[in-house]
């Protein structure tokens, strides 16, 4: 495949196999030329069609752009079918992120809003955003609950926790001196335990 900066354009092709023809004299190979311009232009009859359609299939796009690689001419309908591509491919995931919301994790959302920010603008793309917007919105009002709702828990259980603390030391307190001061095993400064 030649580099880019050496290729020729469409334009230059053309006007390359028109003076061909236009000689007085046949050159040897000037088919090649010949062919190689009607490659081209079956080339971008077929990418203008996928171009235009609403949701191409990503494997006919993938297809198509591996054909006008080989051409080594430069092909500007190469990079729209790229971007095209991406942005199939990128509404097929979606597509399945959304098919099951409740199995999609608040990273999948956001990397796929990320990826989706970068595609050009189209308006399956900008619906597929807002959707995904939405999920967002949901997921995060979950978190936010979920660990709102997990402080509580705690606070609660540290509450009762300490209820049950101070409920524990007054029955012993109690019991203390209910049996004597015999029943709880205090250190004496002897360091003998007194029964």
């Amino acid at each position: 495949m030649a580099d880019t900066k050496y290729r020729l354009t469409v334009e230059e092709l053309q006007l390359f196999a028109n003076q061909l023809e236009m000689l007085p004299a046949k050159v040897t190979n000037h088919e090649v030329v010949t062919e190689l311009l009607e490659q081209v232009e079956g080339f971008q009859k077929d990418a203008r069609k996928l171009l235009d359609m609403e949701k191409p299939d990503a494997k006919d796009i993938e297809k198509c752009v591996e054909r006008g690689v080989t051409l080594d001419v430069e092909l500007p309908e190469l990079t729209q079918l790229k971007g095209k591509h991406k942005q199939t491919e990128w509404l097929e995931e979606v597509a399945e992120l959304l098919d099951d919301p409740q199995e999609s994790s608040f990273e999948q959302l956001k990397e796929a809003m990320d990826v989706g920010t970068d595609l050009p603008p189209h308006p399956a793309v900008e619906k597929a955003l807002s959707e995904i917007s939405g999920l967002l919105k949901q997921v995060t009002f979950k978190l936010l609950y979920n660990s709102t709702l997990m402080k509580e828990i705690r606070q609660i259980f540290l509450f009762t926790a300490r209820r049950n603390n101070l409920k524990l030391t007054i029955s012993l307190r109690l019991m203390r001196g209910k049996n004597g001061p015999n029943f709880v095993s205090q250190p004496n400064p002897g360091g003998a335990c007194q029964m």
